[in-house]
């Protein structure tokens, strides 16, 4: 029996992920506090059961773009603006000319970061925070994906742009040279017509921002996720994946998600809900 080859790399990126993962929460959590909230199931499960209204929020939003999928993409055609010459009208070959002011050395770094990084940052937060005293980040952080991949659906039905390394002959398409069936997974959730804005971006800089509001709790998070953040944003324009106005709308998507959901996770009252789970764990 053959095995079809996007289960082999789903089944390798799952393992990749998994490892650095672990390796994350052992050095931003600490055994200590990894140790107490495992040791308490109890605990553990009221927790989850806290934030699971948020949690199954983002799964409703993220499961409906994925299932509709080609609904959304039908819908694009026949509303969506082509804007593939605007971008290149508008940078050229910039995404060209990053290529060739980074080292060649350095193609397996960003085609890495942007493949396990990426997804390590997106993952991380839903787990570490739940070892945090209190959970208000986890949800903003499940509330800011819900408004990040609302709003991108939106955008991606109403924008039709394809990336420089399709757009320009100049640009390589760098990703491919290193993991050439990363595309069957990527194919799995996006289309290459789909990069206003960047999720990358928005996604990480969301990551980004919120570790920077629990800094006090886990510096070594945030120390980490600025060194990733940083590495996925210049990878989507290296590996000629994104324009840099799709970074930029990316970055202002994630800004203003994350201050959205700060906003509705206040008048939810979650704060006081937090102290009664901090309070238990004491």
């Amino acid at each position: 029996m053959v095995v079809p080859p996007v289960v082999v790399v789903a089944s390798v990126f799952v393992v990749v992920v998994a490892a650095l993962l672990v390796a994350t929460l052992v050095l931003c959590v600490g055994s200590a506090r990894l140790r107490e909230l495992s040791t308490s199931p109890k605990l553990l499960r009221s927790r989850v059961r806290a934030v699971s209204p948020y949690a199954g929020l983002l799964a409703a939003v993220f499961g409906a773009r994925m299932v509709f999928r080609e609904q959304f993409w039908a819908l694009s055609e026949a509303i969506g603006y082509q804007m593939t010459g605007v971008f290149y009208a508008i940078e050229g070959d910039l995404a060209a000319q990053v290529q060739t002011l980074i080292p060649d050395i350095a193609a397996p770094y960003f085609a890495s970061v942007y493949m396990f990084g990426y997804a390590l940052v997106v993952i991380a937060p839903l787990v570490l925070y739940l070892f945090a005293d209190s959970l208000r980040h986890l949800k903003t952080v499940l509330l800011a994906y819900t408004i990040n991949y609302a709003v991108a659906t939106v955008l991606y039905t109403l924008v039709i742009a394809r990336g420089p390394r399709i757009a320009s002959s100049s640009t390589q398409g760098i990703i491919q040279e290193f993991f050439p069936y990363f595309t069957l997974l990527t194919g799995q959730v996006n289309s290459p017509r789909n990069v206003f804005p960047s999720l990358h971006t928005s996604l990480a800089v969301t990551v980004l921002v919120v570790a920077v509001l629990t800094r006090n709790e886990f510096p070594r998070w945030l120390s980490l996720t600025t060194v990733l953040t940083t590495s996925i944003v210049v990878s989507t324009v290296y590996l000629g994946i994104h324009w840099f106005i799709d970074l930029a709308a990316g970055v202002c998507l994630a800004v203003a998600s994350v201050w959205l959901a700060h906003q509705l996770n206040g008048r939810a009252g979650s704060q006081r809900q937090d102290e009664t789970i901090s309070t238990a764990t004491e």
